[in-house]
């Protein structure tokens, strides 16, 4: 069963290196980041005193926290979400008692979907939207939250194309005392690199993010607050107090996030700038070439992000049989036809490269050309693209299975 298991994980990395990968939750993370995370580090615990064997533990748990504080200039950081979701979990158990009231953007128009209140007994509510739907309506909001007086005010979304007003509804969720928490799951490594709004400086007291999508670290999660008291509300039910959310963190994560956070500061300006360029450039060209693109009033998209109109936010049978038809010829993409570039940025694609995908595109979606014709055209593009950029290591092939120790 051994040579199975570790044939399947090679075929896995040489499928993956004739793709196109335009899932927009997922990122590439470069050698030395991956290095570290087949470190002994994954195997140990560190909470204190509690564990022997931690002597540079906390040192590096402390080190990669304070990466982050410099990178985004917050006021606290935590590092120990093991995944994006449990960030949200940590901050709206800890920010929200049972009974009250959370607004945040409905899961229908791109909000990341809170089922934590069909167990938690939170009162949900939904922001109202601007006309097209891209965003949170600024002044239909503000009065919504000096209305209603809610606990939680939750901007940000899974897609997210453009800023949300944060600065506007700021305003008044201080005037009711309420916390305002931006979801920047998806948009964390375009506000590293300075590329989208930058929440905790127009007023968010809490930001949480995924470190693995247009960040390009380690799956896990991060809670970046602007101040110490609303970091310790935020992360007091993840390990502090009960409900006890993580009985670790995986230290290999911590530590493989450190380089990332380090990748960020040297490289994340250029990176994510080029990120929202090839995502302009490419709904620009799928828009040109007959391919409904969404926000095209507003020039498309100010994020990673690209948006097919597929009729609604969740997946829907016309976007799943999409994904497939897409994903038979080698472009990888989710059931929302939510795309994203940052794993094409990484290889160094450009705007140019961005045209040809769109090509692809419609020859697969306007055209009904054959998939094994469009993928192999695909594969092709791939074989110029092997290597990561924006990055202090680029040696190792991108798709390396990195197996030959197993061997």
């Amino acid at each position: 069963m051994l040579p199975k298991l570790l044939g399947l994980v090679e075929q896995h990395h040489e499928w993956r290196s004739r793709c196109l990968n335009l899932v927009a939750s997922e990122s590439p993370t470069s050698p030395l980041v991956r290095q570290l995370l087949a470190t002994d580090l994954g195997r140990r615990y560190w909470v204190g005193d509690v564990y022997g064997g931690g002597e540079y533990l906390g040192q590096i748990l402390e080190l990669t926290r304070q990466l982050a504080v410099d990178l985004f200039q917050a006021g606290h950081v935590d590092v120990r979400p093991v995944t994006g979701h449990m960030a949200v979990l940590a901050t709206v158990i800890g920010l929200a008692s049972p009974g009250d009231l959370v607004i945040t953007v409905d899961p229908e128009r791109g909000g990341y979907p809170l089922r934590i209140a069909q167990r938690y007994p939170i009162r949900l509510g939904f922001h109202p939207m601007a006309p097209d739907g891209l965003t949170v309506d600024g002044p239909a909001a503000t009065e919504q939250v000096r209305r209603l007086r809610p606990r939680l005010v939750v901007p940000g979304a899974s897609e997210l194309l453009f800023p949300h007003p944060v600065g506007e509804v700021a305003c008044a969720t201080r005037e009711v005392g309420a916390t305002l928490y931006f979801d920047g799951a998806h948009v964390l490594g375009l506000i590293a690199g300075h590329e989208f709004q930058d929440p905790l400086t127009e007023g968010a007291d809490i930001l949480t993010g995924s470190t693995h999508k247009s960040f390009s670290g380690p799956q896990g999660g991060i809670i970046l607050a602007a101040t110490q008291g609303h970091a310790a509300q935020a992360t007091s039910s993840m390990l502090d107090s009960p409900p006890l959310l993580q009985s670790g963190y995986h230290l290999n994560r911590v530590a493989a996030l450190g380089v990332a956070l380090l990748e960020m500061r040297e490289f994340g300006v250029a990176y994510a700038a080029q990120m929202v360029v090839n995502a302009r450039e490419l709904a620009r060209a799928m828009h040109a070439q007959g391919i409904r693109v969404l926000g095209a009033e507003r020039g498309f998209t100010r994020s990673h992000q690209v948006l097919l109109d597929m009729g609604g936010s969740y997946a829907t049978p016309q976007g799943f049989a999409v994904k497939r038809t897409l994903e038979r010829a080698g472009i990888l993409a989710d059931s929302v036809v939510r795309l994203g570039v940052q794993e094409v940025t990484r290889l160094g694609m450009r705007e140019d490269a961005m045209v040809e995908i769109a090509g692809f595109v419609r020859r697969l979606l306007v055209e009904g050309e054959p998939c094994e014709q469009v993928g192999r055209d695909v594969a092709e593009l791939m074989t110029g693209h092997r290597q990561y950029h924006f990055c202090f290591e680029s040696d190792t092939a991108a798709y390396e299975a990195l197996m030959a120790a197993a061997r």
